[in-house]
């Protein structure tokens, strides 16, 4: 057998934010993001949380799940999973990326100028609050709409990815 190193591809940082949800729509979420490439997951409680707390049985499920999702399409890094209290947490980490865009049925449909360090927030399944919403905006989030459709937060959050990787990918060519 023969190791090989493959770099990190760094152009790109694409991070994704959210709020657990009930049941197995955490997996499908975490699943299908780490085969679209999230390098990295923040899960967030926000004040209409059905999830209060997830615990570290839970997380190590989600880790194997990028585990099985990065193989099955062909990457080479393990996306982390990272847990935040609330969303004061979620906003001081706004700095490292050059955009950041939160999903919102009240948003523009159409996306930012998308930089390629970026975090993309999907809330629980009746919304944020207004004032989350304009805490976000207040530190510099851009809020997109999906579509006038009403949408699960897993369903947001593959919709999000798939729009947002489409307008960086074109912007590349």
């Amino acid at each position: 057998m023969e190791k090989i190193f493959i770099p990190r591809e760094e152009n790109l940082k694409f991070d994704l934010a959210f709020v657990p949800i009930k049941g197995k729509r955490n997996d499908y979420l975490i699943e299908k993001a780490t085969e679209l490439g999230v390098n990295k997951f923040f899960i967030f409680y926000s004040a209409a949380s059905v999830i209060k707390k997830m615990g570290i049985s839970k997380i190590e499920h989600l880790k194997n799940i990028t585990i099985s999702a990065m193989l099955q399409s062909l990457q080479y890094y393990q996306p982390e999973i990272v847990v935040l209290d609330n969303i004061d947490k979620l906003l001081s980490i706004f700095p490292e990326y050059n955009s950041v865009v939160v999903a919102d049925q009240q948003g523009d449909t159409k996306l930012p100028n998308l930089k390629e360090r970026v975090l993309y927030i999907v809330g629980p399944e009746g919304g944020f609050e207004n004032y989350e919403i304009e805490k976000f905006i207040e530190s510099g989030a851009k809020p997109i709409s999906l579509g006038k459709k009403r949408l699960r937060s897993e369903t947001a959050a593959i919709v999000g990815i798939v729009k947002i990787l489409t307008a960086l990918e074109s912007k590349e060519n």
